[in-house]
């Protein structure tokens, strides 16, 4: 009975010794997870900016709606860069 206690406590004892461990790699976990969310936005963004140039320059879209949706797509992809 007296070893199983033992045993108990050494686990935990370790268990608390290790635990700051597993968090800075599940904290680096979330940043890569970030980085991966940002860059598939990123290509999402300028994707759409390829096919609104291409609209454009096959004439569905008039210059107003074209500059400014060219415009706010730059802007989110310019936030998107300031992270």
């Amino acid at each position: 009975m007296v070893e199983i206690l033992i045993i108990i406590i050494t686990a935990f004892s370790i268990l608390y010794i290790l635990l700051p461990i597993f968090f800075v790699n599940g904290n680096n976990f979330q940043i890569t997870s970030n980085i991966s969310e940002l860059e598939s936005r990123k290509k999402i963004i300028e994707k759409n900016i390829f096919d609104l140039d291409f609209d454009y320059y096959m004439g569905k879209i008039f210059d107003e709606d074209y500059n400014s949706l060219r415009k706010e797509y730059l802007k989110e992809l310019n936030s998107i860069f300031e992270k």
